[in-house]
C-alpha cells in the first residue's frame, strides 16, 4: 500500500481528511508530533515509525523531501476558501498555544510568525497552493487537490485512491471540537516529544 500524505495547511480540513482516510481503511495519523519535530531538527524524511499508512496535516512544506523518501506515493492538498480560512486561522492561531513550545516551532515553521497576521497568512495560503500544484503539474495522478466541503468529496477522494464511496455523509470534523483529535491525541504527541528529549 502507497503512503498518503496530506500538504494543506492547518485548518483546511486536516482533520476531516484524517477521518475520511480512517472510515477508508487506513491508519491514519494526524499531526504526529514526534515525526514533525524529527523533520524540523534533525532533517529526517523517513520515519521508523511503521503505524502509519497517511499522514495528514503533515509535510506542508517538505512534501518535495517525503515524495523523495516515499516514491509513489499519494499526496492530497487540502483547500478551502481563502476567506473563511484567514477568518478560522485568527481564531484558531489568536488564542494561546496547547502545547508550547512545541507549537510556536510549528507556527514558526508554517506560516514564519508565532501569533496570527492576516497578511502574512494569506500570502503562505495562496502561495503554498501555487507551490504545490506547480510541483506536481506533470504529474497529476499523484495530486489531489480536495475542497472537505465540496459536494463530491467522498467521490473525488475516492477515485483517487481507487476506493469505493462509503454509503455515509463525508466527515466534517473541527478539531478541537473532537475529543480523541484533541486531548487524546495531545497527550500522546507530547509524551512523545517528552521523550525524544528535545524539550527546553
Amino acid at each position: 500500500m502507497c503512503k498518503i500524505f496530506n500538504v494543506g495547511l492547518p485548518k483546511t480540513g486536516t482533520t476531516s481528511l484524517n477521518e475520511a482516510l480512517t472510515v477508508l481503511g487506513y491508519r491514519s495519523c494526524h499531526n504526529p508530533i514526534d515525526l514533525r519535530l524529527a523533520t524540523y531538527e534533525d532533517a529526517i524524511y523517513r520515519y521508523e515509525r511503521d503505524d502509519w499508512d497517511a499522514l495528514t496535516n503533515f509535510g506542508e512544506h517538505f512534501y518535495p523531501q517525503l515524495d523523495v523518501s516515499y516514491p509513489h506515493s499519494k499526496f492530497i492538498l487540502t483547500i478551502r476558501d481563502r476567506e473563511s480560512w484567514l477568518k478560522s486561522s485568527e481564531k484558531w492561531y489568536g488564542q494561546p498555544p496547547q502545547n508550547p513550545p512545541i507549537d510556536y516551532k510549528c507556527h514558526l515553521e508554517t506560516f514564519g510568525c508565532m501569533s496570527f497576521s492576516r497578511v502574512r497568512f494569506a500570502h503562505v495560503y495562496d502561495l503554498h497552493r501555487r507551490n504545490v500544484i506547480d510541483y506536481f503539474r506533470d504529474r497529476p495522478g499523484d495530486l489531489l487537490v480536495l475542497n472537505c466541503r465540496d459536494e463530491d468529496a467522498w467521490q473525488k477522494l475516492c477515485s483517487f485512491l481507487g476506493k469505493t464511496v462509503p454509503e455515509r455523509p463525508f466527515p466534517h470534523r473541527k478539531n478541537a471540537a473532537h475529543p480523541r483529535n484533541s486531548f487524546c491525541r495531545r497527550m500522546v504527541n507530547t509524551l512523545r516529544y517528552l521523550a525524544s528529549g528535545r524539550y527546553y
